[in-house]
């Protein structure tokens, strides 16, 4: 028996074709057709299309929910920033590790038994080159006096040079012609046995500290100088604290195959300094 050619199935595939041809045509042309206008065309096969729409996001999420993971070059550069920070980072907790040493290299050196240790504020700061110094305010600092130590933190600055009724200026340790006999040695207090004194004088400009040794001397970049004065050129109180940093060690030009020039720069900048600590020694009953 012949299968019919209008079965149920053929029916329903036929009218959801027909919709579909409908609803993708003008509304002039589908507004006539039965009375069913592209609105009620649209509205019978948006479930069908809403289906379609699920099934499909379920497979591949929309554009807006995928993570952006940038371009290559986008990619690179992030990569370099990380390395940016992270050699800033260790480069700030270097710098915070030499500073602890230092300060606990100060604690063995520094001789502040009987000194009282005065907090006053930088009004003024003379950058002649003949005679720098610092203004300092006294204000109810009433017992700065002439040839005491000044010190900022664990550093010297120079000594207290005039002393009037408000202020009192301070001769810095790099004024022309300026020599400190000085400890060098390195920050680490196992390597102590290398410590040796010698007489630094400061350079033409006022920057460094200069001072000749022999060939081999156990010297390195990164020791620390601090004031060993056993011969009253600058006060006692002012024994032990830093002088500056050995930045070089160079064959001398003079004689390069027997002696060595070592540089010691301060490790602060004294012209930028805002408050200093001046060291009164007291009398002990």
């Amino acid at each position: 028996m012949p299968r019919s050619l209008l079965n149920s199935k053929r029916l329903l595939f036929m009218l959801a074709a027909l919709m579909l041809i409908l609803s993708a045509m003008p509304l002039w042309f589908t507004a006539p057709i039965g009375g069913v206008g592209r609105g009620g065309v649209l509205a019978a096969v948006s479930p069908i299309a809403g289906m379609l729409k699920s099934i499909a996001v379920t497979i591949r999420p929309p554009e807006e929910d995928r993570i952006d993971h940038g371009s290559e070059e986008q990619l690179v550069a992030s990569y370099e920033m990380a390395l940016m920070l992270n050699r800033k980072y260790e480069a700030e907790i270097a710098s915070k590790d030499e500073q602890i040493q230092r300060l606990r290299l100060s604690k063995s050196v520094l001789q502040l038994e009987g000194t009282e240790m005065i907090d006053v504020r930088v009004v003024g700061y003379s950058g002649d080159r003949d005679n720098p110094i610092l203004t300092v305010n006294r204000g109810t600092a009433g017992d700065v006096g002439n040839r005491m130590a000044v010190i900022w933190e664990t550093n010297f600055v120079g000594v207290v040079d005039s002393n009037r009724s408000l202020t009192a200026d301070v001769r810095l340790i790099t004024a022309p012609g300026s020599t400190i006999l000085a400890r060098i040695q390195p920050l680490t207090p196992e390597a102590a046995v290398r410590t040796a004194e010698y007489f630094l004088e400061i350079n033409e400009d006022g920057t460094a500290f200069k001072v000749d040794v022999p060939s081999g001397t156990a010297i390195a970049v990164g020791d620390v100088a601090s004031v060993s004065d056993s011969q009253g050129h600058w006060p006692n109180e002012a024994i032990g604290s830093f002088i500056g940093k050995v930045t070089s060690v160079k064959p001398t030009d003079s004689d390069p195959l027997r002696f060595d020039t070592v540089t010691v720069t301060p490790m602060i900048e004294l012209s930028r300094l805002s408050r200093v600590t001046v060291l009164r020694p007291v009398e002990q009953e």
